[in-house]
């Protein structure tokens, strides 16, 4: 099935009513959108050249100059796990630029409830690494909880 703008704008206002985090959905263009989240996280999400998905992107912000080599090892290690599928990439938006997040949206996503999952799903991978570019540490990892601790012999 074809993904039109139509779709698109009524899937993001549905999706404007459920989340409470989502405070503005502005359409640039015809078929350019930025959603801004807690008044502080925009991204941006538009169709892709040829039409056949979407594309989310998160500006990251750029690293400080003592903290850059260690935050782009760490963004290296990132894009190393999340190779394959509609996982985030991570690029620069010029040499001297700002780090940027994006991914892609297929078309089979589009239409369904999994699509609210995936913008959800990238709005918080984008939050927790601008936090980790402006701080320079990593995100933090999950309390261990005795059910998620397992001893072997």
């Amino acid at each position: 099935m074809a993904i039109t703008i139509d779709n698109v704008r009524t899937l993001l206002q549905q999706m404007g009513a459920h989340i409470p985090a989502l405070d503005a959905i502005i359409e640039e263009s015809p078929g350019s959108w930025q959603l801004l989240f807690d008044d502080a996280q925009l991204l941006n999400l538009h169709f892709l050249d040829d039409e056949s998905g979407l594309e989310l992107v998160a500006v990251l912000g750029r690293p400080a100059a003592d903290q850059e080599l260690d935050v782009l090892r760490m963004l290296f290690c990132f894009q190393l796990i999340w190779r394959g599928g509609n996982q985030p990439r991570i690029a620069l938006d010029a040499p001297s630029g700002s780090l940027l997040c994006l991914c892609q949206i297929s078309p089979s996503l589009i239409n369904t409830v999994k699509f609210e999952e995936a913008i959800l799903a990238f709005w918080i991978q984008a939050k927790t690494l601008t936090d980790m570019v402006s701080t320079g540490l990593p995100p933090p990892m999950p309390a261990a909880t005795p059910d998620s601790l397992h001893l072997h012999a």
